[in-house]
């Protein structure tokens, strides 16, 4: 491990803002159904119980509050074969992630770790120093992302548990060499980021809409970017065609990053997701920074890899967990 650097320092700074992001994010508002609107199958919820976790319940109404993003995108519609089984399957993917939050918090409470209020502000406070982010600019972030404050606060919360309990139990597991940043320096040419900056345009398309049909519409010239954006988006710049602005490209998530690779000025990305909604960008324009050096990037790249490591001996310790719990999931 590098000198003078925590697990929770390495969760942190590591971490892209859209990392905070699961797609099955903590709820953040109430489900359509406690809104008095009807499931999209037709049929009535009533709260149950569906799983049980070492005595520790989940109940209906918990797990359709994780899925409310995807739930809300068939609001009111009649669901076809294709679509039920797939809403299964999210609903399985969700399922397995509230019991590896169950026993994730169980082992932190056996071994006393905890988060202060002090302690998310505090990292709030670094996030935004260390992207260069001014309040309005983290806040902008937050409403591209569908987040609240408190939900980041929450989402930083259960990574800093995991990364702590992952300090007492897996720490000294997770090795990264020389080589390997090296490694990484040459192939990804990550030095060139230094400077880099993106124009960009956004659509957040609604929860209840595909935008493939816009993208279409938008490649064959029937619409530009700024008009779809005007009449659908639900991110900022709305009346500016979805207008963001520069952005540094060190401080996109690496989904975007992802996205936006090979994309020339201009371009279009395909369509990808925001926090369960459809999202498409458009790449205005590029400003190339000056290359630099590994010695400059090391850290950056030491701590990607030793997160990417973390993850996999992470899950390894929950499958360990799962194999001594007793869960019982109810049909």
């Amino acid at each position: 491990m590098a000198p003078g650097r925590t697990i929770d320092h390495f969760c942190l700074l590591a971490t892209s803002f859209l990392t905070f992001l699961l797609f099955f994010a903590s709820p953040c508002c109430a489900t359509a159904q406690e809104n008095g609107a009807s499931p999209a199958s037709g049929e009535e919820f009533v709260d149950r119980i569906v799983a049980v976790v070492n005595g520790q319940v989940i109940t209906l109404y918990d797990l359709n509050l994780r899925l409310k993003p995807v739930l809300d995108q068939y609001q009111g519609k009649e669901m076809g074969p294709e679509e039920k089984q797939r809403l299964q399957a999210m609903r399985r993917q969700v399922m397995e992630q509230m019991i590896a939050d169950k026993l994730i918090t169980e082992e932190a409470e056996r071994m006393g770790i905890q988060v202060s209020d002090a302690e998310l502000d505090e990292e709030v406070a670094k996030y935004k120093q260390n992207n260069g982010l001014t309040d309005e600019q983290f806040e902008q972030q937050l409403t591209i992302q569908g987040l609240t404050l408190q939900e980041f606060k929450e989402k930083i919360g259960k990574d800093i548990v995991k990364h702590r309990l992952l300090s007492y139990m897996v720490r000294n597991k997770v090795l990264v060499s020389d080589e390997e940043i090296e490694k990484v320096y040459e192939s990804e040419n990550t030095g060139a980021d230094k400077g880099r900056t993106v124009h960009l345009a956004l659509i957040l398309f609604p929860p209840s809409m595909s935008g493939v049909d816009v993208r279409n519409r938008i490649e064959s010239g029937e619409m530009t970017f700024a008009e779809a954006a005007k009449r659908y988006t639900q991110g900022p710049g709305a009346d500016s065609g979805g207008d963001l602005g520069d952005l540094t490209w060190s401080d996109l998530a690496q989904t975007w990053r992802d996205e936006l690779e090979n994309i020339k000025p201009g371009g279009m990305s395909q369509l990808f997701d925001v926090n369960g909604q459809e999202a498409l960008l458009l790449l205005v324009g590029v400003k190339e920074g000056d290359k630099a050096s590994l010695a400059e990037v090391r850290d950056r790249i030491y701590e990607k890899l030793y997160n990417e490591k973390l993850d996999v001996v992470f899950r390894d310790y929950l499958e360990k967990l799962r194999e001594k719990a007793i869960i019982e999931i109810k049909s």
